[in-house]
């Protein structure tokens, strides 16, 4: 259990800064595969936390509802399944011009992080910066790829580490089954029944 969300959310900020800044000089000073990685271990270990706050009652209610827009592709139901030998040629496996807008839950997502199948950051059009992350989880890779943009994922992770719970509220502290029924941003209280 957390106990202190405010170290964990001060690691993302800190890790979200240093991965902008290796994108950045992706082309400069850092080769491409190093900044993959990097990338890489960031969505890793900021899925996890996000998730290890949200179980920790952390997080807000609008943290917690937030949707986060991602398109995805369908699984081309190729003879071949997808498996741990050939997942690096994704492109076999899913219909990349047929992407669907749709949008996934903070802790769908995270899931799908930490169990990625697939995790392949992918550059813009002209090969110059990275934007984009295609992935899928063990879960979810007999059905459809995902690509989430590095801005939305950017963005999320700053939404969770500017995150403050202003009040909580639960069932019966005195019950040790007592569920956290809601906790907010907003420093009015609800209009709870």
């Amino acid at each position: 259990m957390i106990w202190e969300s405010s170290v964990w959310k001060e690691e993302l900020v800190r890790d979200l800064l240093t991965v902008k800044q290796q994108i950045d000089d992706a082309d400069h000073t850092t080769p491409y595969e190093k900044v993959a990685v990097a990338i890489e271990k960031f969505a890793f270990t900021s899925a996890f936390i996000i998730r290890k706050l949200s179980k920790a009652n952390k997080l807000s209610d609008e943290v917690e509802s937030t949707s986060l827009p991602v398109r995805r592709f369908p699984n081309t139901d190729s003879e071949v399944p997808i498996h741990f030998l050939n997942w690096h040629k994704f492109e076999t496996f899913y219909d990349l011009d047929m992407a669907e807008k749709t949008n996934l839950s903070p802790r769908r997502l995270c899931n799908m992080l930490i169990h990625s199948f697939v995790f392949v950051p992918e550059m813009d059009e002209t090969g110059s910066k990275f934007e984009s992350v295609l992935c899928n989880s063990d879960h979810t890779k007999d059905k459809h790829l995902y690509q989430i943009s590095l801005d939305a994922l950017f963005t999320f992770v700053e939404m969770v580490s500017a995150d403050h719970i202003d009040y909580l509220v639960c069932k019966n502290l005195l019950d040790p089954d007592s569920t956290v029924i809601h906790k907010s941003q907003n420093a009015l209280s609800p209009n709870l029944e």
